[in-house]
């Protein structure tokens, strides 16, 4: 095998794992959501304290941690991307950047930002609105 492959043999699986990674914190933060609801529920029915959010990793309360909210972040890429990208890419370098987030996050930001005018979106990749046409229509790879 030649190096080359091997590196794009890595590569994908470093995408694949990164893939795994969201996936497994959305289903974490559902589990959170769960507690949650299940906890204001019982303090509900029976008068106790209402509880705090709580990150499950951290064990402080939600209020105490704030997650990267990713639309800004999903702007910042695109404006330095010097290509169209696809939603996978953009979950990939998000993941590289220390912010994980999964492919219905990206996705939500990315209609908020295409109906606010500032990201369009041509055959399944997404760039700028204020890029040039020449980045728009670049080959895809």
């Amino acid at each position: 095998m030649s190096q080359v492959d091997e590196v794009e043999v890595l590569r994908s699986r470093l995408a694949e794992v990164r893939r795994e990674i969201a996936a497994t914190s959305e289903r974490i933060q559902q589990l959170r959501d769960e507690e949650y609801g299940l906890s204001l529920s019982l303090a509900r029915l029976t008068g106790g304290p209402k509880p705090a959010p709580m990150e499950a990793e951290s064990g402080q309360t939600a209020s105490a941690t704030r997650r990267t909210r990713i639309t800004p972040a999903i702007r910042a890429l695109l404006a330095e991307a010097t290509s169209p990208l696809t939603r996978a890419e953009i979950v990939d370098q998000l993941a590289e950047d220390g912010i994980g987030t999964t492919p219905d996050a990206v996705s939500a930001s990315l209609s908020y930002l295409r109906k606010q005018g500032v990201a369009s979106n041509a055959g399944g990749r997404w760039y700028l609105a204020t890029q040039p046409t020449v980045l728009r229509h670049a080959p895809s790879g």
